[in-house]
């Protein structure tokens, strides 16, 4: 809840709209954080989409999950990874989990291009600064 009312006022003072932890895309965020919560994502997912039936989740089973299909063909394609028209408890879990690394990958690669983009600011000011001296 602290969380929560600091992003409040730190989105008053930015003019920017936080979301609260509680919110579906900030939890999926935080569950994709680690290996066992991408896990857990993956086994909510299959829950929420498997036919009790063949135990697999279909195409059409996840239609209704998106605004248009093909969205939905785009989401399944990504998902189901042996290509056989199925996507299995295995496969939603190694995709949850190889998501959850590339956005670490992605984080990590930023904040590398944040750290050069610093260096070279620094540089460019010595520059600046040794002109202004001449």
């Amino acid at each position: 809840k602290f969380g929560d009312v600091a992003g409040k006022i730190a989105g008053d003072f930015t003019g920017k709209q936080v979301a609260k932890s509680t919110h579906p895309h900030q939890v999926i965020l935080t569950l994709l954080g680690t290996t066992g919560g991408s896990q857990v994502l993956a086994r909510r997912l299959y829950r929420t989409f498997a036919r009790e039936e063949t135990e697999t989740v279909y195409s059409d089973d996840l239609k209704n999950a998106f605004e248009n299909n093909d969205e939905a063909e785009a989401a399944f394609s990504m998902f189901d990874k042996d290509m056989n028209g199925d996507i299995s408890m295995e496969e939603l879990e190694a995709v949850c989990v190889e998501i959850g690394r590339e956005r670490k990958a992605i984080t990590a690669s930023l904040k590398d291009l944040d750290s050069v983009v610093g260096k070279l600011d620094d540089v460019f000011m010595f520059v600046v600064f040794l002109i202004t001296m001449l």
